[in-house]
């Protein structure tokens, strides 16, 4: 059908309605590739309605035309309509669905959405907070047999199953992160430091954070404190690693003037055998 069509009338204003949205060339060849449909929808019928729905939800022309490349299926799919709406009247924020939009765009189309969303309600998810968004993508974005192995990861770290599903409440990304990145913080949490996981486990965000950049140079000047009587035995352990660089050299490094060379030089990872 796109051989017989008038390519001046029907597909090059499509073509010159992507470059006006700043479309490079290679952009739009990667979008017609993806869903040659493109080229045979309507102009003013579909590829413009749905760029300005998609559009009402994106904070820029860029981020919007961004959407529809990277998910092509959306010009051409019924079921975004009448999803988008049905995620706004359950109280979903428009921000939440711009990250769904923006992430996993397949889940607004899926055909169990309605199904998914009440699931989602039932854990204690609030449909307005931004848990409930990172849930719904956790639950879409992974398999069953995904989501289960990942159960059993951080089981075998001596984690209960309601110690995890309490985690996955509080910090729903927990079971977006990768198998491999799960086991490689519990294992620098539980073996190389000796701490307890469930400690972890209580604060789920920890598992986004770098063990190189983050995790390792911070644990390093904490446990410096601990042996040095400097930090309290009940204190917070995983307190330090929310803090902005500022904020944790001030608290953990540059109060403690006597120790605060050694500190330092653990924090940036460098010869501490000195101290």
């Amino acid at each position: 059908m796109v051989f017989v069509s008038n390519p001046i009338k029907s597909i090059l204003p499509k073509l010159q309605f992507l470059a006006s949205k700043g479309v490079s060339p290679e952009d739009i060849i990667i979008t017609v590739t993806r869903n040659p449909r493109f080229l045979r929808v309507s102009l003013n019928k579909h590829i413009i309605p749905t760029f300005e729905l998609v559009r009402s939800f994106c904070p820029s022309d860029k981020k919007a035309i961004g959407c529809v490349i990277a998910f092509p299926a959306t010009i051409s799919d019924g079921r975004m309509k009448p999803n988008l709406k049905f995620l706004l009247d359950t109280g979903v924020t428009r921000s939440s669905i711009y990250r769904l939009l923006t992430s996993r765009p397949s889940v607004i189309f899926s055909s169990v959405l309605r199904t998914a969303v009440e699931e989602i309600q039932e854990l204690g998810f609030h449909p307005s907070s931004y848990n409930f968004c990172v849930a719904l993508l956790a639950k879409k974005a992974i398999t069953k047999s995904q989501w289960d192995a990942k159960v059993d990861a951080l089981k075998s770290w001596g984690c209960s199953e309601d110690a995890i599903f309490i985690a996955f409440k509080r910090g729903p990304n927990l079971m977006l992160r990768s198998l491999d990145k799960l086991n490689a913080v519990m294992r620098f949490w539980t073996q190389q430091l000796g701490w307890n996981p469930l400690l972890l486990l209580a604060a789920p965000e920890l598992f986004g954070l770098s063990i190189e950049k983050r995790l390792s140079p911070r644990a390093s000047v904490v446990q410096h404190l601990l042996s040095k009587d400097l930090m309290k035995k009940d204190a917070s352990l995983t307190a330090p690693f929310y803090l902005t660089d500022e904020v944790f050299l001030q608290r953990y490094v540059n109060r403690f003037e006597e120790e605060a060379y050694c500190l330092l030089m653990l924090y940036r990872g460098e010869d501490a055998s000195i101290c």
